[in-house]
C-alpha cells in the first residue's frame, strides 16, 4: 500500500522526484539492507529544517544507529534497518511536521 505522506514529501527543490518515491515504496514493500542503502539519504522534507529519511527514523527511534560502519570493500554496512512501521511513522511525522513547535 502506498504511503500517502510520500505524495506531500518535498526535496530542497520542491516536490520529491517520482523515482525517489518509488525507491521508498520499494523499501516499504521489501525492507532489505540494499533497499535501505538506496533511500537513507533522500530528503523527505525540504522546507524549514531539511530532513533525510535516516534523520526522520532517528527522530522516532533514538536508539537507531546514528553511524554506519564500512566493510572490507569500503561499502556502508548497517547494523540494523528500520522496520516498515518505524519508517512509515518517521516519514509521516517528518512530512507533516507532527510534534514540531
Amino acid at each position: 500500500m502506498t504511503l500517502i505522506a510520500l505524495e506531500f514529501a518535498t526535496s530542497m527543490l520542491g516536490a520529491m522526484k517520482p523515482e525517489y518515491k518509488k525507491k521508498i515504496q520499494k523499501y516499504l514493500d521489501y525492507p532489505t539492507e540494499k533497499n535501505w542503502e538506496n533511500i537513507y539519504s533522500i530528503i523527505i522534507n525540504g522546507t524549514g529544517r531539511p530532513s533525510t529519511v535516516w534523520q526522520a527514523v532517528i527522530a522516532v527511534d533514538p536508539l537507531f544507529p546514528s553511524r554506519t560502519c564500512m566493510d572490507g570493500n569500503l561499502r556502508t554496512r548497517w547494523r540494523t534497518i528500520p522496520s516498515v512501521v518505524t519508517l512509515k511513522k518517521a516519514i509521516t511525522l517528518a512530512v507533516f511536521k507532527i510534534g514540531e513547535n
